[in-house]
């Protein structure tokens, strides 16, 4: 990891020759501050930092709505089942913290069933069987990734399709840049 190094008003200061040591951290410090070095003021950090969950901040938004067809399943005469992810909806942690998701459900269809799932680490930790805004909030540990996931099964003759829109996850900014 890069190093940071502060640098004082003198050594960047108007009409002033830089020495090497500060043309280097000139050089160093965009690189420090990306990678989050210890010393280096925190951008992205305070934010993916977040010990609440709320709507202050939007980290992940896969676009205002956006339709995210997780899937169609039509049933014969023997019926049918379709399950599958919700493409471009995981996100992965970083740091511990805990977030809020966020997205609406449209369910179509004349005959069968549909749950929509809210998962960590593929565990399913929320579900829902009706349409409409949802939003629940989770804990995630470094490394922990959260998305969707849906599955619709139909019984007879029949059609189901699940949509997804408005989908993002929010966190609380402004309780970690105080904390």
């Amino acid at each position: 990891m890069t190093t940071w190094t502060d640098l004082s008003a003198g050594a960047v200061g108007v009409g002033g020759i830089p020495s090497g040591s500060t043309v280097t951290a000139l050089r160093d410090n965009p690189i420090a501050l990306a990678e989050g070095s210890s010393g280096a003021p925190r951008i992205v950090g305070a934010s993916i930092h977040a010990t609440t969950a709320a709507d202050t901040f939007v980290l992940y938004r896969v676009g205002i709505n956006t339709a995210l067809g997780l899937f169609a399943v039509t049933g014969s005469e023997g019926g049918g089942t379709a399950s599958g992810n919700a493409i471009g909806t995981e996100f992965t942690a970083l740091v511990d913290c805990v977030i809020r998701v966020k997205f609406t459900v449209t369910i179509t269809g004349n005959t069968g069933t549909s749950t929509v799932y809210i998962r960590r680490e593929s565990t399913d930790i929320q579900s829902y069987t009706t349409g409409g805004n949802k939003s629940y909030d989770v804990t995630l540990a470094a490394g922990e990734t959260v998305g969707l996931w849906a599955e619709s099964a139909v019984s007879t003759t029949g059609s189901r399709t699940v949509t997804l829109t408005n989908y993002r996850i929010t966190a609380n900014i402004s309780s970690a840049v105080r904390g």
